[in-house]
């Protein structure tokens, strides 16, 4: 155990951000989005400003670093499924605001993902570097779906 430890419930995501050693921490009850140091076990509660994608909601999607944005990225959307949302951390993620826009994906994309599953993608979205863009598998019983960045 490092820090302090806290009770939090609904559905959560972690995604690790190498460059600081934090954790962005996404939860779909209390606050929802927070910070936490790895080194410290300090929780941080930083702005987030903007607009997500689609409704996603914190906790129920995964968030995945993106090392060529310098942003985490996510998705979980119940409209505009073509969109990806991108949460963009200040100098200091732990204090900084972060900002929350959405990202394009190619226009040679040719999926259109249904919309979300009620429970959530959890593990099943993710960022592969190796081929430029990310995966989707919004449902065990659907395609996969792939989206390239521009």
């Amino acid at each position: 155990q490092v820090g302090t430890t806290y009770a939090i419930s609904g559905y959560t995501s972690l995604c690790y951000l190498p460059d600081d050693d934090c954790i962005l921490r996404g939860n779909n009850g209390g606050t929802a989005w927070a910070v936490i140091d790895c080194a410290t076990g300090t929780r941080y509660t930083p702005t987030f400003s903007g607009t997500v994608a689609g409704a996603l909601r914190p906790g129920s999607c995964q968030t995945r670093w993106v090392p060529s944005l310098g942003a985490v990225c996510a998705w979980d959307n119940s409209a505009d499924t073509t969109l990806i949302t991108r949460l963009t951390p200040g100098a200091n993620p732990r204090t900084d605001a972060w900002t929350i826009d959405t990202i394009t994906v190619s226009g040679a994309n040719a999926v259109t993902p249904t919309v979300r599953a009620t429970n959530g993608t959890y593990g099943r979205f993710a960022y592969s570097p190796n081929l430029g863009g990310f995966v989707l598998l919004n449902a065990t019983n659907q395609s996969l779906y792939f989206f390239a960045l521009t």
